[in-house]
């Protein structure tokens, strides 16, 4: 997210982080994890309809690394089409 308004935002208790986007850092990261050096940490694996107890269970602060979600054959269907960044030139 941008905050424009830094004082208002502090203001608010939430606190404000400066990300400075480097290339040589994420080309770094990308080459500890395709050596298997940089493994995720997986909290949970759960099924597509469980998404809302994930966000629930993040937003009170319990989640203590990322979440594999299954998809059904559906959202596997639905992934496949074409978007337009695929039928656009």
């Amino acid at each position: 997210m941008t905050v424009a308004d830094r004082q208002r935002v502090a203001g608010l208790g939430v606190p404000v982080v400066n990300a400075v986007n480097d290339s040589s850092l994420l080309r770094r990261a990308a080459t500890l994890g395709a050596g298997g050096r940089y493994p995720p940490r997986v909290d949970q694996v759960v099924d597509f309809p469980r998404l809302r107890e994930v966000h629930e269970r993040a937003e009170a602060g319990r989640a203590s690394g990322k979440t594999v979600v299954r998809v059904g054959d559906r959202a596997r269907r639905l992934a496949s089409l074409p978007t337009l960044d695929t039928i656009l030139p």
